[in-house]
């Protein structure tokens, strides 16, 4: 980490500190009761993450899911062009090099 990275991250962990220094020192409210608003403040937050995460998981469920189908899909078409240009390969007569007379083929 470079120096002025180091100085930002500095400042900001000082800043945070003086922060919540500031706002128990000024809080309105006894310890405990500003420790149940925090743990309350807490709890709602990771209700709230939580919600997040499962709404996102269910969104990457479904593109994971379409993914599968469209690979699928495509898996499918290919192997079927596949078999059709084999099939078609196999049932071709046998084509040769026609030869003039006094020509060698080599």
């Amino acid at each position: 980490m470079n120096n002025d990275n180091q100085s930002t991250l500095l400042s900001f962990i000082i800043g945070a500190a003086a922060g919540v220094a500031a706002g128990m020192l000024l809080a309105p409210y006894s310890g405990t009761e500003s420790r149940r608003k925090i743990a309350e403040s807490a709890n709602d937050l990771a209700d709230k993450v939580g919600n997040q995460w499962g709404d996102t998981a269910e969104k990457l469920s479904g593109y994971v899911d379409s993914a599968v189908t469209a690979v699928t899909g495509a898996v499918n078409k290919a192997e079927k062009s596949a078999s059709d240009v084999a099939a078609n390969a196999t049932n071709r007569p046998a084509t040769t090099t026609p030869t003039t007379s006094g020509s060698s083929q080599f």
